[in-house]
């Protein structure tokens, strides 16, 4: 089973393991792999898993991703690899990753089509998805407060037109 071990001081002791077709790391609550670090973008990377194949894409993040201390936006992962994550490092390990081909890039053609099949098919680990689903709710949390500030400062203006018509 594929792993990755934290090794920097913030992560030192905490391991995640890849279970999934697609594991999402980041600061959001929403990623299967949170990390609570500044330097980690909300959003910040993804690994997709296809039998013993691991792919690693970087997700627009802020401060980049990197793969044995090279700044990448898509590679095949192989185990040992040490993953950067902002300024968090991760070790991968695990018996099960195949490593026949060495840790380069990955050219965006076909070795990463079936993890954009399997986020299409699966909208609800997609960082995207997650990503407006998270902001379609702070739009809510956002309505709903306007309208209690809205009903209590009606019932302020009726109570205090109360008092006023009490007084006279």
């Amino acid at each position: 089973m594929a792993v990755l071990r934290g090794t920097s001081s913030e992560t030192k002791g905490l391991s995640f393991e890849l279970t999934q077709d697609e594991t999402t790391i980041g600061r959001h609550g929403a990623n299967m792999f949170v990390i609570a670090d500044g330097s980690v973008s909300a959003f910040h990377c993804a690994i997709a898993k296809a039998g013993g194949i691991l792919t690693l894409r970087d997700l627009d993040s802020t401060n980049g991703t990197k793969v044995n201390r090279e700044l990448v936006k898509t590679r095949r992962l192989a185990a040992g690899d040490l993953v950067e994550v902002g300024n968090v490092q991760l070790l991968l390990e695990g018996a099960d990753i195949e490593s026949t081909v060495s840790a380069e890039s990955v050219s965006p053609s076909a070795e990463t089509r079936p993890s954009q099949a399997a986020t299409v098919q699966s909208p609800a680990r997609s960082p995207q998805s997650q990503f407006r689903t998270a902001r379609r709710n702070s739009a809510t949390v956002v309505w709903v407060t306007v309208g209690a500030v809205a009903l209590l400062s009606a019932i302020l203006v009726a109570v205090v037109a109360y008092h006023i018509s009490y007084l006279k």
